[in-house]
This record gives structure tokens, C-alpha cells and sequence, in this order.
């Protein structure tokens, strides 16, 4: 393959010889253009890959979840600049995610590509919080994946939020085996918050629920501060 390779070259070399310098650029883009462009898109990838990866903050401030809703919140959007210029979030060091494209129905036990996501961010750690609608949350919260908002890492959020607990009815597993139900505060309700009365993200009322895991329990309660400030 070497010795074909190298009479080919040798054959294209002594080909070009006899070409003026245009002719050599014609005959080059007519027969390796597609190397030639495929060559560029590589090189431009693996330099925006090396741009985005240098520049990417490697931390979260906060990543929220507005799940099952058509309302855009991403970066640009009134709700995000606000909340960040609120927070005082540097987003050149640090990130601030609100993903606003999950949709699942939480009491459909088949599998949604969704709501593995969901299950990935809040497994791993790194979901803050989800919002929904005020029902499925009620549905969601009896999964595993949303923090009973009793427990002592929770205490911010109950100690300033106390009016606007949500509980639910969970059945709960205890180490003898026996399993009891038990009301559980899952959830902060948002009803009355721009999210509902101003940007129209879901029609019949949402709630806040607190991934299991979450890292920022401190910055999830300057976001209810924002929501319930502007409101």
C-alpha cells in the first residue's frame, strides 16, 4: 500500500509540473475537493471542540429542570437574564442551566429518553430542582428522586418557605421490612408565581421539588427569593 501510495503522489507531482499556477488549483479542487472540505470541517471541529472546552465553565451554579413545558428559558430569555443578574451568577465561571426540554408523564412506567435524562441528572447530583406541574410532581415525588424536604439539609428551604409546603402521602420503607405511608413534604408550590401568571408555563399550577442529591440546596432558595420577588 506504501509503494502505491508513493507512485501515486509521484505520478500527481510530476502532473502538476506541467500545470500554471491556476491550472494547478483547478485540477486540485476538481479532484480532492471533497478531501479538501472534509480536511476543513475536521480541523474547524477539533478547534471549536478545543474553543468550547477551554472556555466552558467546568461548575454549576445552578441546573433547574422546567419540565413539560413549550416555554423557552434558556439563555437570552427574561426569566434566565433576570435570575442571573438577580443572583449575581458570574457565567463565565460558572454555569447556570435551565433545561426546558423534558417531557414526560410520570405515571407512565414505559420508557421516555426524557425522563432518563431526568433520572441521569438526578442520580448523578447534579439537578438542583424541578419544576412541574403541581399533579405529576405529586406523582414524581413518590420515585426516589426528590428530597423529603424534612431532612436537616432541607432546613433553608422549610424554615423560609413553611407557607408554601406541599406534602404528599408516600409509602415509606423501613429496615425491619414493613412499609408505612407517611406524609412527606415533597414539594413548594409556585402557583402564584410569574411562572404561572405571567409566562404561561403551565396552565394549572406548578411546584418546586429538590433533586434527592442536590449540590446547591442555598442557591435553589435565592431562586424562590427571584421567582417570588418578581411576582
Amino acid at each position: 500500500m506504501t509503494e502505491r501510495f508513493r507512485a501515486w503522489a509521484a505520478s500527481e507531482r510530476e502532473k502538476l509540473k506541467g500545470y500554471s499556477g491556476r491550472k494547478k488549483a483547478e485540477y486540485i479542487w476538481q479532484y480532492y475537493r471533497l478531501w479538501i472540505v472534509g480536511i476543513v470541517c475536521a480541523v474547524s471541529f477539533v478547534l471549536w471542540f478545543a474553543v468550547h472546552y477551554v472556555t466552558t465553565p467546568d461548575t454549576d451554579y445552578l441546573f433547574g429542570v422546567f419540565a413539560n413545558t413549550t416555554v423557552d428559558v434558556s439563555e437570552g430569555t427574561e426569566l434566565y437574564d433576570g435570575f442571573a443578574e438577580y443572583a449575581g451568577v458570574d457565567l463565565k465561571a460558572e454555569n447556570l442551566i435551565f433545561e426546558d426540554q423534558i417531557y414526560f408523564d410520570p405515571a407512565d412506567s414505559g420508557y421516555n429518553e426524557y425522563f432518563a435524562s431526568f433520572v441521569a441528572f438526578a442520580d448523578t447530583g447534579r439537578l438542583d430542582f424541578i419544576i412541574m406541574n403541581s399533579q405529576d410532581l405529586m406523582i414524581l415525588s413518590g420515585g426516589g428522586r426528590l428530597m423529603d424536604l424534612s431532612l436537616p439539609e432541607a432546613g433553608l428551604l422549610m424554615e423560609k418557605y413553611a407557607d408554601r409546603i406541599v406534602y404528599a402521602d408516600i409509602d415509606v420503607q423501613h429496615e425491619d421490612g414493613s412499609v408505612s405511608t407517611e406524609s412527606i413534604p415533597v414539594g413548594i408550590d409556585l402557583s402564584d408565581t410569574v411562572l404561572v401568571t405571567e409566562y404561561h408555563m403551565y396552565s394549572e399550577g406548578c411546584m418546586l421539588g429538590v433533586g434527592a442529591y442536590v449540590p446547591h440546596v442555598e442557591h435553589v432558595a435565592v431562586f424562590l427569593d427571584y421567582i417570588i420577588a418578581v411576582s
